[in-house]
């Protein structure tokens, strides 16, 4: 991991989690727990949010489309015992 990278982990740590927890330990301190409560739980859901959106979001995790799957079914392959389409698959028991 490069040092940019190391540096933006760190401000997503301290932001998210480290900022709201201190805020909710001061609020609760001062008598405001459900503030307090209230304000690391939206803190650390927005860090969350931003988690996903920096990092998970831009990710293909969907599976191969269907022009996809008939590409695949177009090229010849080498799985001669594979069934033809339309042909049933007898059970060997």
């Amino acid at each position: 991991m490069d040092r940019s990278k190391r540096t933006v982990s760190a401000f997503v740590l301290v932001g998210a989690i480290v900022i709201p927890g201190v805020i909710n330990y001061f609020l609760a301190q001062s008598g405001f727990g459900t503030l307090g409560t209230i304000v690391w739980a939206l803190g650390y859901g927005a860090g969350v949010l931003v988690l996903w959106y920096v990092w998970l979001r831009p990710l293909d995790l969907s599976g191969p489309g269907r022009s996809d799957l008939r590409e695949m079914d177009e090229r010849p392959d080498d799985h001669s015992n594979r069934p033809q389409q339309g042909e049933s698959v007898a059970n060997d028991e």
